[in-house]
């Protein structure tokens, strides 16, 4: 099981929950919309995708497959954009 770790970032709230997140050394920020805000909240507190996912299912009624979908492309883009870090055992 894969656990995940934020990196040193800044950040700031946009209108409708999007956020600009970018890492110290980054030349520019990423956007995060959808449920992406909310994974990357998520987090800070919970590492990987499966405490992610279980907190989406406690708080909204969905499909459980539609979650773990979208914390799935949420953590792939968080890693592609260098957001996160993946942490092995």
């Amino acid at each position: 099981m894969s656990s995940y770790v934020r990196r040193s970032t800044v950040e700031r709230r946009l209108h409708g929950e999007r956020r600009l997140v970018q890492p110290l050394d980054a030349a520019t920020p990423t956007q995060l919309a959808g449920s992406a805000p909310l994974i990357w909240v998520l987090l800070e507190h919970h590492c990987t995708a499966e405490e992610i996912t279980q907190v989406l299912l406690d708080r909204f009624d969905s499909d459980v497959e539609a979650i773990r979908g979208g914390v799935a492309d949420a953590i792939s883009m968080m890693l592609r954009e260098r957001l996160i870090e993946e942490v092995t055992p």
